[in-house]
């Protein structure tokens, strides 16, 4: 019976140190709602304002693309955007992979993992760059459409909150 004491007492006292930091919470809880491709997510709007984009049509990695919004920070002083959010009808992760790839001699994918953020099953593709940091994007599927969620350079951090709060509408 002490034995098993024992070893339950190390089980438990071990488990402590394998959980994940806590994603911080949200102040000044605003939401992003895209009826459109039907998915949310809040942001805190006295930092950060999700902005709806006028040029919709752009390039991304060499790929035509929707840029249907854009997530900026505005307490650094000039709006600085954090995040870009873009869809592409049709199109699947090996071919944004592809078009990485081919988007310079430096950018190559380093890992592609299926994630769960907040309440939506997506894929996490890191990628190197130009500069030698590594660029995150977040992809996932709205009826046929993929959503691209491409994070700034170093903004992983920034964007974590919010993307524990995705979720489908």
């Amino acid at each position: 019976m002490k034995q098993l004491l024992i070893a339950c007492s190390i089980l438990l006292f071990a488990g402590f140190g394998c959980t994940k930091p806590a994603v911080p919470a949200i102040q000044n809880a605003n939401a992003y709602k895209n009826t459109e491709f039907g998915f949310a997510f809040d942001y805190d709007g006295s930092k950060y304002e999700a902005v709806p984009s006028i040029a919709r049509e752009q390039k991304m990695y060499g790929l035509d693309a929707d840029l249907f919004a854009s997530l900026r920070d505005n307490s650094r002083g000039n709006p600085f955007n954090i995040m870009n959010l873009y869809a592409k009808k049709g199109m699947t992760a090996g071919d944004y992979i592809r078009a990485v790839e081919a988007s310079g001699p430096n950018n190559k994918v380093k890992s592609q993992t299926e994630v769960t953020k907040g309440k939506i099953r997506m894929m996490e593709v890191v990628s190197s760059t130009d500069s030698g940091t590594d660029k995150y994007h977040y992809l996932f599927d709205r009826n046929g459409t993929t959503i691209v969620l491409s994070i700034s350079i170093q903004e992983e951090e920034t964007v974590a909150p919010m993307l524990a709060t995705i979720r489908g509408l």
